[in-house]
């Protein structure tokens, strides 16, 4: 039996062609919805099956309005424990019956479902999913502890870049090391065959997705001016992080330049249509700086780290972290044709999926 956990968007993102393929092939598996983030519309907008089993919602509404404030900091943290403590209980009888668990990534359920088996008497093969990222900066510590706890105790890993097979490779890793190539490769093509329910808008315009990388007011200030006085329209996604900090900010009035166009949080089949059609995109987010990898469009990184340095060498991103002359000088270069991309495509390869889920059923079979 193969159990499948995941508890964020980006997680059930890049699951979707490996459940699509385990399914193809008549595989016994179960899907494991930690509940970290609400996913049933993305679920449905992707034409996934429903999870065996759902953990029940999390306090993740609750927690990211209270993490704003330094005061009211640790109340989010307890309710993220008391969350994580509910989830782990579950996992840990859930998982007992498993094979093989797969994980992906460094979302908090990781941890959990990696200590779940712990407690599972047939002690199930675990399995790793986007190893071997780092960010290696003050702002990625978390990310990259997460990301290394769950390296070193996976049995087999799948790593899409040379780069992070080189840092699994430099680090104290038991498990087996695949080089799977990045299946945003396959996320991308399969989800580009559903069809958007919202229309395209006209023109040249640029993708604003941001979430993470403005925690303070200075740091929105600057990239939300930049973002004003852009050569070319920017359609900003009002994701409801950003949207609450730029409330509790007080910068609602740069956002209603005319270059600015805001849109509310869309479906995930929306957004990659809209991204397509797009001249790029600006955002702290890796799975966009991929998606932009795959479809060849530059792409302004907001944060102050890059965790795939094949993208940042082939041109199709540059950080700029949230200066007000760095995003600006990037998006004169998009507007005005400055932007050289060296290689259009940096992702290559076959299907990683397949590979992927050939080297899981041979695990499972042992």
């Amino acid at each position: 039996m193969i159990f499948i956990v995941y508890g964020t968007r980006a997680e059930l993102i890049k699951f979707s062609p490996l459940i699509r393929e385990l399914k193809r092939r008549k595989a016994d598996f179960r899907t494991v919805d930690t509940g970290q983030h609400e996913n049933e519309a993305l679920r449905k907008s992707l034409r996934l099956p429903k999870p065996d089993f759902h953990l029940g919602k999390s306090y993740r509404s609750k927690w990211s309005n209270l993490e704003a404030s330094f005061v009211t900091y640790p109340m989010a943290s307890l309710l993220a424990l008391i969350w994580g403590l509910g989830v782990f209980v579950k996992l840990a009888h859930i998982l007992s019956h498993g094979d093989v668990v797969v994980t992906h990534g460094n979302a908090m359920g990781v941890p959990l479902a990696i200590y779940a088996t712990r407690f599972s008497s047939k002690r199930p093969k675990l399995v790793h999913m986007e190893s071997g990222f780092r960010g290696n900066t003050k702002n990625a510590r978390l990310l990259d502890f997460i990301y290394r706890f769950a390296d070193r105790r996976s049995d087999m890993l799948f790593t899409p870049f040379k780069s992070t097979e080189k840092n699994l490779k430099s680090g104290d890793i038991r498990g087996k090391v695949i080089l799977s190539g990045d299946v945003m490769k396959d996320v991308v093509r399969e989800t580009l065959k559903i069809k958007p329910k919202n229309r395209k808008p006209k023109g040249d315009y640029l993708v604003a997705n941001i979430t993470r990388s403005v925690v303070d007011r200075h740091d929105a200030k600057q990239l939300l001016h930049a973002l004003s006085d852009s050569p070319i329209d920017i359609i900003l996604i009002m994701n409801p992080v950003i949207k609450k900090r730029i409330r509790n900010f007080g910068l609602e009035g740069l956002i209603k330049s005319e270059r600015i166009i805001q849109t509310p949080a869309m479906e995930y089949p929306d957004f990659l249509h809209l991204l397509k059609k797009s001249r790029g995109a600006v955002t702290d987010s890796t799975g966009v700086e991929e998606e932009c990898a795959v479809l060849g469009k530059p792409c302004i990184v907001t944060n102050d780290f890059v965790q795939i340095p094949e993208l940042e060498q082939s041109g199709i991103l540059k950080r700029a972290g949230c200066n007000y002359i760095a995003v600006l000088s990037c998006l004169r270069k998009i507007r005005y044709g400055g932007w050289k991309i060296k290689n259009r495509n940096v992702i290559t390869g076959g299907s990683p999926t397949k590979k992927i889920v050939d080297n899981i059923l041979s695990l499972d079979q042992r």
